[in-house]
């Protein structure tokens, strides 16, 4: 086997490995932003006082990883 082809089998396994890890974590946000609007709902549907909508979108917003 030639050096090209050593070459291209590692970029091929490192290529699968990282579109793994890429799901994995894909996989924990969406996870975390579920809980955390459930946590909400759960929040609003209680005894709690009711958020403004400016400070639901504020909440929510503070889950995203950009400035909106």
């Amino acid at each position: 086997m030639s050096w090209e082809g050593v070459l291209r089998h590692i970029h091929r396994k490192e290529r699968k490995r990282y579109a793994r890890y890429s799901w994995g974590v894909l996989g924990v946000w969406l996870t975390l932003w579920v809980l955390a609007i459930g946590y909400f709902w759960v929040g609003r549907l209680s005894d709690l006082p009711e958020m403004t909508e400016e400070e639901t979108w504020v909440a929510l917003a503070s889950f995203f990883p950009i400035n909106l």
